[in-house]
C-alpha cells in the first residue's frame, strides 16, 4: 500500500480545515469570533477601499490627469490675452496722441515728425531722452520738440541714424527765449532748475508778473519758432535790490510721461 506524500497530507488537511470553518460558519457558531475579527479589520478595511477607488477613478478618467496642464495652458493664454490687451490699450493712446499732434501741426501750419520715446536719463542734473527717428528721417540737431499741441518739451541736442537725443526743458544745461503773455509781452530766458523745475529768468524788474500768465517762446532763436507753449507762472521772485526777477514755470505736460513727441523742422522764418 502507498504511503501519501507529504504534500498532498497538507492539502488534504488544508480542504479538511476550510470545510470546517465552512460548517461551522453556517451553523454561526464562529459568529462571536467572526465580529471581533470584522471589528478590527474595518478601518483597515475603509482606508484599502478609499485607496482602490481614488486609483480606480484616475485610472478611469485619463483626461483628469491633464486638467493641471490643461489649467495650466488657459492661464497662460488668459496671461498672453491681458498682454495683448494692454498692449492694444497703449498703441491705440498712442496713435491718439499723435493724432491730436498732427491736427495741431496742420491748423498752426507747422511741420514735424512724430517720433516714440524709447528711453530715458532722468538723474538729479540730467534730463534727456531717446526718441525713435534719426538723421534717417531729416531729424537735425537744434531741433525744438513739442507734445500735446504744442508743448514745448525740449530740443534735440544729438542725432543718429535712427534715434535721437533730446534735452528736456527742466534740464540744467536747457535755455529757451521767452515771453509771457500780458500786455507788455515781457521777454527774459526760460532755462532748467536742476531738473526739478523750469524758470524764467531775466525778467526786468518792475514788471509786472502775475500767478498764471502763460509763457511762450519768443522766436528770438532762428530754430525756435513763437508761441509754443512752456507753461504757467506758478511764482514769482522779486528782490528790490536786484535789476531782474525770477518766475518759476509750471509745465503743462507730464514731461517725465511722455511716450510721442514731434520733432519740428528746425528751419523758421521771422
Amino acid at each position: 500500500m502507498r504511503v501519501l506524500g507529504r504534500p498532498v497530507k497538507l492539502v488534504v488537511v488544508l480542504l479538511a480545515a476550510v470545510a470546517l470553518l465552512i460548517f461551522l460558519h453556517y451553523t454561526r457558531v464562529l459568529l462571536p469570533v467572526e465580529g471581533l475579527i470584522q471589528t478590527v479589520l474595518t478601518p483597515v478595511e475603509h482606508r484599502l477601499y478609499a485607496l482602490g477607488t481614488s486609483i480606480n477613478h484616475w485610472y478611469r478618467f485619463p483626461g483628469a490627469r491633464d486638467l493641471t496642464e490643461a489649467n495650466q495652458q488657459l492661464e497662460g493664454r488668459i496671461n498672453a490675452l491681458t498682454v495683448e490687451n494692454a498692449q492694444l490699450k497703449t498703441l491705440l493712446a498712442e496713435q491718439g496722441l499723435e493724432n491730436q499732434q498732427v491736427e495741431f501741426l496742420a491748423a498752426v501750419g507747422l511741420e514735424a515728425i512724430n517720433a516714440k520715446v524709447v528711453g530715458r536719463n532722468l538723474e538729479t542734473n540730467e534730463r534727456t531722452m531717446i526718441a525713435n527717428k534719426g538723421s534717417a528721417d531729416q531729424v537735425r540737431v537744434g531741433a525744438p520738440v513739442i507734445a500735446e499741441r504744442g508743448m514745448l518739451v525740449g530740443r534735440v541736442v544729438a542725432v543718429r541714424t535712427h534715434s535721437a537725443q533730446i534735452r528736456l526743458v527742466n534740464d540744467s544745461l536747457s535755455s529757451f527765449g521767452a515771453m509771457i503773455q500780458n500786455e507788455g509781452e515781457d521777454r527774459g530766458v526760460v532755462v532748467g532748475d536742476r531738473g526739478l523745475s523750469v524758470k524764467m529768468d531775466l525778467i526786468a524788474q518792475g514788471v509786472p508778473v502775475v500767478v498764471g500768465d502763460v509763457v511762450v517762446t519768443s522766436g528770438i532763436e532762428t530754430d525756435v519758432p513763437r508761441g509754443l507753449v512752456i507753461g504757467q507762472v506758478d511764482r514769482v521772485v522779486s528782490e528790490p535790490n536786484n535789476l531782474f526777477q525770477q518766475a518759476f514755470i509750471k509745465t503743462l505736460v507730464d514731461i517725465d510721461a511722455l511716450v510721442v513727441v514731434s520733432i519740428l523742422n528746425p528751419q523758421y522764418d521771422e
